[in-house]
């Protein structure tokens, strides 16, 4: 796991030098609910505020990502994709960050809520832990109306849905499955098959382009330095 931007940096730089293509992996950009949802955001008007969840309970002990020095805790593991979803609804990158979190025996952040400031636009705020009872969801509200979304992340369901509100008026969207299997890891099917095909194609992945992954951890590192601060105060 890379755990730091320099760590980022290096990996993306020793793809370059080798001429390969290095791509993150977040499997629920590849789910087609995600396309459906950002094809209902100009509808939103101004996007006012965004607030996601992922949270679980842990792995076994010994597991790395209770590793401090592995880039381990709940915001590197799961928080990451609340952070990357926060910054692909506002189209930008944080102004500002604020972090509260519980610290493990081993220095990791077992749960932790962060605050992302999108300049003069909006808020995003999130909750992931690795000590909780299961809850995922998101939602996004702007000025026109807002979306709620019951499985951000890996949907159970097919078709999956989600709902747009406008003007106290709910509509529930349906996406259809794609081609492949209908199951909870399809979103890793689809994510697979995009990467082999920038490979056999000889184009850079864009979909989750090194720009966006860098901006990711930039933020991750922010929040994660502003947790420490608070916890050490």
């Amino acid at each position: 796991l890379a755990c730091t931007s320099g760590e980022v940096e290096t990996m993306f730089a020793t793809a370059h030098r080798h001429q390969r293509w290095l791509m993150e992996a977040f499997m629920y950009r590849f789910h087609p609910q995600m396309p459906a949802i950002c094809a209902q955001i100009p509808s939103l008007g101004r996007i006012l505020h965004v607030n996601s969840k992922r949270m679980s309970r842990g792995r076994e002990a010994g597991n790395p990502r209770y590793d401090v020095n592995a880039g381990g805790g709940a915001l590197m593991d799961i928080g990451c994709y609340c952070v990357d979803f926060s910054r692909a609804v506002f189209g930008t990158e944080p102004a500002g960050v604020h972090a509260t979190a519980h610290f493990g025996p081993t220095g990791v952040d077992l749960t932790l809520t962060g605050t992302l400031n999108f300049a003069d636009t909006g808020v995003a705020q999130f909750c992931c832990s690795f000590e909780s009872e299961p809850s995922y969801g998101a939602e996004i509200v702007g000025t026109e109306g807002r979306i709620l979304i019951p499985h951000p992340w890996m949907p159970p369901v097919w078709p999956t849905e989600f709902q747009v509100v406008r003007a106290n008026k709910s509509e529930t969207v349906r996406v259809l499955p794609p081609a492949v299997p209908q199951h909870i890891l399809t979103p890793f099917v689809l994510e697979l098959e995009y990467f082999a095909a920038c490979v056999r194609d000889h184009h850079p992945p864009t979909l989750v382009s090194e720009a966006n992954s860098r901006g990711n951890m930039r933020a991750i590192e922010a929040l994660r330095a502003a947790a420490t601060a608070r916890d050490g105060a």
